[in-house]
């Protein structure tokens, strides 16, 4: 098992990524407390991943957006869902 690493020491972001509490590190895979749950990502994907270990959030421009457009009782589809950083948002 690796050791885990803080964020500081790696020259990730601060500020409000620097609240999301890093869990566990094993190979390329971190565990992690982001801004909208815990998530399990791969630390060398460019997009997703890498989003998710710098600021603890991905694509937060297409979160407000739902957050305009669905309301309580709306059915949303997240297809093609990736690791889901959108779904944890919608089940909450």
């Amino acid at each position: 098992m690796n050791e885990v690493v803080p964020e500081a020491a790696t020259g990730a972001a601060t500020g409000a990524a620097a609240a999301a509490a890093l869990l566990h590190e094993h190979g390329h895979l971190r565990i992690k407390h982001c801004r909208h749950g815990l998530f399990i990502y791969n630390m060398l994907d460019r997009y997703v991943g890498r989003s998710l270990d710098r600021y603890g959030e991905f694509s937060e421009s297409e979160i407000a957006l739902f957050d305009q457009l669905l309301r309580p009782g709306c059915v949303a589809f997240d297809v093609g869902a990736n690791i889901g950083a959108h779904t944890i948002w919608l089940a909450g």
